[in-house]
């Protein structure tokens, strides 16, 4: 559990993050979706994120972290995986393995980790040169194969863990009258619900500024609830999708699993309406269980891979691709400076 405070700051980074992806989505000549993705493995690793100059950076984030209660901080790290030549045929580069992590140096029981598959889709232009976009832009053709992969995946696991990532224009990049028709989907369909957790509070802050963190432009969208384009995005915003920056500090804000899937907590549904149990889990968990298959997927881990060939089975009709070529860590960690002094104090005694 982090505090209010907390969650506004980690929120203002992962936008200042959507900011810079979104805006290759609107160029002249837009992006690709696997020119994108390379771009958001890049801002999402602490390695390389200060070669872009960010207005609001992961060192500005834990300075300012720092300052709130001095346990707080945030790492980032991107994982390039090197697969065998057989399962090549089984890798995009448009597929992003996610893994959110909680450490709590202090109470290590309360530790834990979410892990994802994101495949990601980009809205397409209205029209080209000048790029032009409107709440009808729609998303790239729906690839009926590739739905029943990432269906046929979540069956064969047991665990629901695969997501769309949806690049989109941000609002602040389109004419005035698409603007003001994505924020008013957008709180229309926020107004009709009722919020009765923690995070509401930011949520309500969020909803009537046009320019707020919910006017994203990089969604987490369910697999089985494929928006048509722009306005649904916009419009299903909190129950069929979230913005990515929402997403990451909503794990972070509970010990529950329902940011995975998205909708609030109210009328007896405490994880939305029908929807499977999000993969999360805890240190030392047993490799044959599907929390841990999942995770193992996810971070192309070779045992978990070869359990997931078996299972598929290797003939040319299979599910491909479902392999993620880059897997994106983030941490939050609760106590690791206090734990690191108490371990050197330890050791100099």
């Amino acid at each position: 559990m982090i505090s209010p405070e907390a969650a506004r700051l980690i929120i203002r980074h992962f936008d200042v993050i959507d900011q810079a992806v979104s805006a290759r989505t609107c160029r002249k000549r837009p992006w690709f979706e696997v020119a994108i993705t390379s771009y958001l493995c890049d801002l999402l690793d602490q390695e390389t994120q200060d070669e872009a100059g960010l207005s609001y950076s992961v060192r500005d984030l834990n300075r300012d972290l720092r300052s709130c209660d001095g346990l707080l901080d945030v790492s980032l790290s991107m994982e390039t995986h090197e697969y065998e030549p057989k399962l090549e045929r089984w890798v995009t580069q448009a597929d992003l393995g996610f893994i959110l992590r909680f450490d709590d140096h202090l109470l290590p029981d309360r530790s834990w980790s979410s892990a994802w598959l994101l495949q990601a889709k980009r809205v397409q232009a209205d029209s080209k040169n000048p790029t032009r976009f409107s709440e009808t832009s729609r998303l790239a053709a729906r690839d009926a194969d590739q739905q029943s992969r990432m269906a046929r995946l979540v069956e064969v696991v047991g665990r629901d863990f695969v997501r769309y990532l949806f690049y989109c224009p941000r609002p602040e990049c389109l004419d005035d009258v698409t603007r003001l028709k994505l924020f008013h989907l957008r709180r229309q369909n926020l107004l009709d619900q009722i919020f009765d957790y923690t995070l509401g509070l930011e949520l309500h802050d969020a909803i009537n500024r046009p320019d707020s963190s919910l006017a994203a432009g990089l969604f987490v969208g369910h697999v089985d609830h494929l928006p048509t384009g722009l306005g649904a995005i916009h419009g299903g915003i909190f129950s069929a999708t979230l913005p990515l920056s929402w997403f990451i500090v909503s794990h972070f804000f509970s010990n529950g699993p329902a940011s995975g899937n998205f909708g609030p907590r109210h009328r007896g549904e405490p994880h939305g309406p029908g929807l499977p149990r999000t993969v999360r889990s805890r240190p030392g968990a047993d490799p044959a269980d599907p929390d841990d298959w999942a995770r193992g997927i996810v971070c192309g881990e070779r045992r978990a891979i070869e359990r997931l060939v078996v299972a598929l089975g290797n003939s040319d009709e299979g599910p491909w691709p479902v392999l993620p070529a880059h897997t994106l860590t983030i941490t939050c960690a609760v106590g690791s400076q206090l734990d690191a002094d108490h371990r050197r104090i330890r050791t100099q005694g």
